[in-house]
């Protein structure tokens, strides 16, 4: 919110910690992190809508998949979506610098992995597992049109990295069920059967793997500047 009301601070914080092609390829890798914690100072509607859909998306998906699995997913997406805006994105736009801020490649990396926790488990929960799921996968397709329609700037590449590691996570760290013990004649429990350390190693390999996407991309743009 500060960035809204005070350029100099806006201006200072983009120039430092915006996804902004040149000074990652020369080593300022940080700016992975950083610019999904920054959002545009001119529309102040991009963090009340993140913040909006971060809360309603993550209500759910934290309680499905409980607070470490959620922070991981997360996290995990937000690093994707970055290396997706960094590689697939211009350098410049009309002459002017592209400076890419903003969650919402994490937030569309939590709208995969909601989409697929109802994916695998539609029969469990019946006909509103299968609405959820398709009105999840309808959100996605509007979201991902509007998008490529131009009306507004957006990244598309973060969305749709942020998207699939997301899905890719959510995958991995997705809870498996098994009926468990009766509690009483009419309720049997349910248990989480996908845990241990290998779902840990697997979202580990994970984030490695979109690690390594951003050193090769650097590698690649060191070699062959982006006009």
């Amino acid at each position: 919110l500060p960035m809204a009301f005070s350029p100099q601070i806006a201006r200072f914080m983009v120039n430092n910690f915006a996804l902004i092609k040149g000074p990652m390829i020369d080593g300022e890798w940080w700016r992975l992190i950083t610019a999904t914690f920054l959002h545009s100072p001119d529309i102040i509607l991009h963090i009340a809508f993140n913040g909006y859909a971060l809360f309603m998306i993550g209500m759910d998906l934290e309680s499905f998949f409980g607070r470490a699995r959620f922070v991981a997913i997360y996290a995990v997406s937000a690093l994707g979506g970055s290396v997706a805006s960094f590689t697939f994105s211009p350098a410049f736009v009309n002459g002017q610098q592209v400076q890419g801020v903003g969650a919402s490649g994490a937030i569309f990396g939590l709208i995969g992995a909601l989409a697929v926790y109802f994916g695998l488990h539609r029969a469990m929960f019946g006909r509103l597992g299968q609405a959820q799921f398709w009105n999840i996968i309808i959100v996605i397709a509007l979201n991902i049109f509007i998008g490529f329609s131009g009306f507004f700037p957006i990244d598309n590449s973060a969305h749709i990295g942020g998207l699939v590691t997301g899905a890719l996570a959510g995958f991995i760290l997705c809870p498996r069920y098994r009926l468990g013990r009766w509690l009483n004649p009419l309720v049997r429990d349910v248990d989480d059967i996908n845990t241990g350390p290998l779902i840990s190693l697997a979202t580990t390999v994970l984030a490695v793997i979109v690690v390594a996407w951003y050193v090769i991309a650097v590698l690649y743009f060191r070699q062959n500047p982006p006009g």
